[in-house]
């Protein structure tokens, strides 16, 4: 018995077993996330069995105790368990995962890649047995596996199938547990160019390479997870792969890609700000995202050593920030927003807040994109079909606007801003 899990299937059980920091494993990429990373800078961890009352940790370690463990070592980490509020029940278990050194998780992706073609060209029916199925798919959602032959396209027993031939780069799977394999995060994203729209695919990104989840929890978003994967990786990884359904639109996805985002709204401000005209979006240079700003020794009043910026353009001095109070009240850790302004003014860092209500109404937030806009030096130039792309573009970000189509043509706002402008690409 034994599967091949792709698309939103492997992306779910890699939410469960690369867990937050608080459960399961705890990767170090040794690298900051928003500077880009080879896909070979992966996962150093120390291996630890889990105590019979509690969740699997990592136990804190050095990189030379999991480098001395065997490529087979293995360790166990718990699957994601949803919120109450989801409706699911997974049931409790561990899963058994592998962890190396760099070089070893690379020889170990290319063991298991081999293994899982081995399997689906044998032309075997894809199985799931009832163990798994209960620890990742208990609240009946669907479960996509991958084929390589047409007559497997409908497989039964509650699995969706994808026929795919290969051939496949050499580090497409993983095997977690016996006879069960998952693609890769870079192989996921791949698959899912061809089920995603442009801009749907480029939120994906966002989350991929970002410290929040939403693909497995249907839209409940979840913080402080380990990002999946990186720009550079799944450039590279696209780069090296052979021809797949959507490579077109995978590698354009790419040119859009920002990490480091810690929140969908953030995603979605970065996106909506940043996209070309082209695609309903402002053409605004991209910025760095989630940025440690250290606070000078004089600037005590907030209780921290540094601030973190959501949407920050270095060479402007300009902080974007998207006020949540699911997400940031707690995090910021701020008694209020008057305090983190004053600090970043004493750096001579221009802060601009963004609330939900910005996305709520899109004449709002062609208000707050025409300001922010200025502050960068750039004259915003919107086309005259822009409504019609912009509404696209919220539509497939899921954003809803009480007042879609009534931003004025043309969008020549401030005759009074400097003579440049925008250029339709990101840059």
């Amino acid at each position: 018995m034994a599967v091949v899990l792709g698309k939103q299937s492997a992306l779910r059980v890699w939410d469960g077993v690369v867990a937050d920091r608080n459960r399961g494993a705890r990767v170090d990429w040794n690298a900051p996330v928003n500077r880009g990373m080879s896909p070979d800078q992966r996962i150093y961890v120390t291996p630890n069995m889990p105590t019979a009352s509690q969740d699997a940790s990592i136990a804190s370690g050095s990189a030379s105790a999991a480098c001395a463990a065997s490529p087979d070592q293995r360790i166990h980490v718990p699957p994601y368990t949803p919120a109450d509020s989801q409706g699911a029940s997974i049931a409790s278990g561990s899963v058994p995962f592998a962890f190396q050194s760099s070089r070893d998780f690379r020889h170990a992706l290319e063991r298991d890649t081999k293994a899982a073609v081995k399997f689906l060209m044998s032309g075997a029916t894809p199985a799931l047995d009832l163990s798994t199925r209960d620890r990742f798919f208990s609240d009946g959602v669907p479960i996509h596996a991958t084929v390589a032959h047409a007559r497997l396209r409908r497989a039964g027993g509650g699995i969706e199938t994808s026929v795919r031939k290969g051939p496949f780069h050499p580090r497409s799977f993983m095997r977690i547990d016996d006879g069960l394999y998952i693609s890769t995060p870079e192989m996921a994203f791949c698959e899912m160019a061809s089920a995603l729209s442009l801009e749907q695919l480029i939120a994906l990104s966002f989350e991929l390479c970002g410290t929040y989840r939403r693909a497995s929890t249907f839209g409940s978003a979840r913080y402080d997870a380990t990002p999946l994967t990186s720009p550079a990786a799944l450039a590279s990884f696209i780069e090296k792969s052979p021809q797949f359904k959507g490579v077109k639109k995978a590698r354009r996805a790419l040119s859009f890609i920002l990490a480091g985002s810690a929140s969908p709204r953030e995603s979605e401000l970065a996106i909506l700000l940043c996209l070309p005209y082209s695609l309903g979006g402002y053409g605004l240079p991209r910025p760095t995202m989630n940025t440690e700003m250290p606070l000078p020794k004089n600037v005590g009043a907030t209780g921290r050593s540094s601030l973190r910026c959501d949407l920050y353009w270095p060479a402007a001095r300009l902080d974007v920030e998207y006020d949540s109070a699911e997400f940031h009240s707690a995090e910021r850790l701020l008694a209020n927003d008057s305090m983190r302004r004053i600090a970043l003014e004493s750096m001579d860092v221009t802060s601009v807040n963004l609330t939900a209500e910005h996305l709520r109404r899109a004449s709002l937030f062609d208000e707050a994109a025409q300001g922010i806009a200025r502050i960068l030096g750039k004259r915003v130039r919107l086309p005259g079909d822009f409504s019609l792309k912009q509404e696209r573009l919220w539509r497939e970000l899921g954003i809803v606007s009480s007042d879609m189509g009534l931003l004025p043509a043309m969008g020549a706002n401030d005759p009074s801003g400097p003579n440049e402008e925008v250029s339709p690409v990101l840059g």
